[in-house]
């Protein structure tokens, strides 16, 4: 009976931590959701959930790619003599700034949160204010749960 009661608590459990998927997970952490929230609807633990958006945060996004490798084999052999190493440094820094144009950061989607919560003061709910941090160049005030002190509501800015 006892052992019976153990695989079913085991089998339980693994169902439990299967209910959401990483990019449900990811996407409900995106949305602004803390991961007590996450833990109760997806039926996990909140240590769980934190390992699985850890894990999610530290996968690299692709392996290098393979072509790159003859390449830069290839690179050392050339019958080019050598030039010296201060005009070898020169032109390494000329190259490299030559290289990287200034990039303008990416522009966040709608749904972004920009402020986390807060008491930051009183606002109207809904103020739209511009802002070059979104893709549509606006962020929306937005409620969020909780208490402030006196003249202060607690909010949050996200992009709309």
């Amino acid at each position: 009976m006892v052992c019976a009661l153990l695989v079913l608590g085991a089998l339980a459990g693994t169902a439990a931590q299967a209910a959401c998927s990483d990019k449900t997970l990811r996407a409900m952490a995106d949305a602004g959701r803390s991961v007590s929230t996450i833990a109760k609807r997806c039926g996990m633990s909140p240590d769980a959930v934190k390992d699985r958006l850890a894990a999610r945060d530290t996968r690299p996004a692709r392996a290098p790619a393979p072509a790159a490798e003859p390449a830069a084999r290839a690179a050392p052999s050339a019958t080019a003599p050598a030039p010296s190493p201060p005009a070898a440094a020169q032109s390494a820094d000329v190259s490299k700034a030559a290289s990287k144009p200034a990039a303008e950061p990416a522009k966040h989607p709608p749904g972004t949160v920009l402020e986390l919560c807060g008491c930051y003061g009183s606002t109207p709910y809904g103020f739209t204010e511009a802002n070059d941090e979104c893709l549509s160049g606006k962020a929306v005030a937005t409620r969020c749960p909780g208490y402030c002190p006196v003249n202060r509501s607690p909010w949050r800015r996200i992009c709309s």
